[in-house]
């Protein structure tokens, strides 16, 4: 068997395949990077040594326009591949004109994790033992900003007071929390009132529609329950009849709700 080489001679000169005079492969004489498609290869992120562009650089704003990798298999299985040492990094990144790296899907070789970046956050980490977090998951922590005793009317109850909050998704000025996404929403409440025997309500409200009533005759309410909610849902926590509600001192809260988008 022979081998074909393909040389160009000199320093830095360029390997350039053609057919009809048109050039469809370009191997960069001084980088070694390959273009298809294009007689410029680029570097599209920091750090890379070696790249493979494929570029379809039509402007008819069609199908032909379009670019694809495809690895295929006729009668078995098919597979994409990265190798990297066992303390860095294999990553995929989706861009666009204005980012090169907006989307990403990242395996971090020295702690075994995955994670899942888009609009350049990272939403998703999945760890060595599959444990998933969503740092990015809307919750909001609510309660009063008054003292240790708060006076509340019937109706909604007015937590004032945001102890912690991912997203802006909740609102201290009609008290609500808008769900951003539709999905399932878990909701806690509960409350402490001033009488050892009085007898009241918290209600759960979807869009101002009581939907879970938790009740009480020795003065402590606590209910925690799952919603189905499409996106720009309100949910409110409403009080059955006036109490005096017990917010607590320092960091301690007895009086308060949850909100916590699941998935």
């Amino acid at each position: 068997a022979e081998n074909l080489t393909l040389n160009a001679d000199g320093s830095n000169n360029d390997v350039i395949i053609q057919s009809n005079g048109s050039t469809k492969v370009t191997v960069d004489g001084a980088t070694g990077n390959v273009g298809i498609g294009t007689s410029s290869p680029a570097v599209q992120n920091n750090g890379a040594g070696l790249v493979l562009d494929i570029a379809n650089t039509g402007s008819a704003s069609t199908t032909a326009d379009n670019a694809e990798l495809v690895v295929r298999s006729s009668s078995r299985y098919s597979a994409l591949t990265f190798i990297t040492p066992t303390d860095k990094a294999s990553t995929i990144n989706f861009g666009d004109t204005a980012d090169a790296n907006i989307g990403i899907i990242q395996y971090n070789h020295a702690n075994d994790s995955m994670s899942f970046t888009t609009n350049t956050t990272t939403r998703m980490n999945i760890d060595s033992a599959g444990v998933v977090t969503m740092p990015s998951q809307p919750y909001a922590l609510v309660d009063f900003g008054g003292g240790a005793y708060v006076s509340v009317s019937a109706g909604v109850i007015p937590f004032d007071s945001i102890s912690t909050q991912t997203g802006s998704n909740y609102n201290t000025s009609n008290y609500r929390f808008t769900c951003p996404v539709a999905g399932l929403y878990q909701v806690e409440m509960g409350s402490i009132s001033s009488g050892d025997t009085d007898t009241y309500a918290l209600y759960l409200q979807k869009n101002g529609a009581n939907t879970i009533l938790s009740y009480t005759t020795a003065r402590t309410v606590h209910a925690c329950s799952t919603l189905k909610c499409a996106a720009n849902d309100y949910l409110t926590v409403s009080l059955s009849d006036g109490k005096s509600l017990y917010h607590g001192t320092g960091t301690d809260r007895y009086t308060y709700a949850s909100y916590t988008l699941l998935g």
